[in-house]
């Protein structure tokens, strides 16, 4: 009889299309696509800073590695493309990535910023904080996220 239903399962995972992994399997990454939407400040705050917080953001997490990649339009500008992040907190209910850009303008002045962005994964809310480092600003933005991979 257990020899029997052993056929059966293997018969069906066949048909299926489902793979036994012979090896363990390495943990995915996986990928959130988040919009926001920046508070609104006084012109004269936040003119300077208005861009800091992108209203589009690519997280890719492996959780195994405890690494993130950040992309938004942003880095794209400054690096041409994605930066690695830090992966500050990762659990059941909430992920939390930190991101520095550093950027110099056409003056030669150099400007540092630090990105915090924590989504709460059961609501799939997202707050992102930006602080331009030597400015005593700290900006804000609410939105939510969507898990694509």
């Amino acid at each position: 009889m257990r020899v029997l239903t052993i056929i059966k399962a293997t018969a069906l995972a066949v048909i299926v299309g489902w793979v036994v992994p012979t090896a363990p399997a390495k943990a995915e990454e996986v990928t959130y696509e988040c919009v926001a939407q920046r508070r609104q400040y006084p012109s004269e705050v936040w003119g300077r800073f208005r861009n800091l917080i992108q209203p589009r953001m690519v997280f890719v997490v492996d959780e195994a590695a405890r690494t993130a990649t950040v992309w938004d339009p942003l880095i794209e500008q400054v690096y041409g493309g994605a930066v690695e992040g830090n992966l500050r907190e990762e659990s059941d209910r909430k992920l939390v990535v930190t991101w520095n850009i550093f950027s110099r303008g056409f003056n030669l002045a150099q400007a540092r910023m630090e990105f915090r962005a924590s989504l709460i994964k059961q609501s799939n809310k997202l707050i992102v904080t930006a602080v331009p480092i030597g400015y005593p600003e700290r900006f804000f933005a609410r939105g939510g996220c969507v898990q694509t991979s």
